[in-house]
């Protein structure tokens, strides 16, 4: 299943945090856009 991932994060440690982890599931798409190819058990 594709999940398109979007967020809006003011806070820049916060957002890089969560840009780090996104990358270990997906490709960044554009600065704050990730598309992850997953299960849905690996979603939950």
């Amino acid at each position: 299943m594709l999940v398109l991932v979007v967020y809006d994060i003011p806070d820049d440690k916060r957002r890089t945090k969560l840009a780090t982890f996104l990358e270990g599931y997906g490709r960044r798409v554009q600065y704050s856009v990730f598309e992850c190819f997953m299960s849905l058990e690996k979603m939950k």
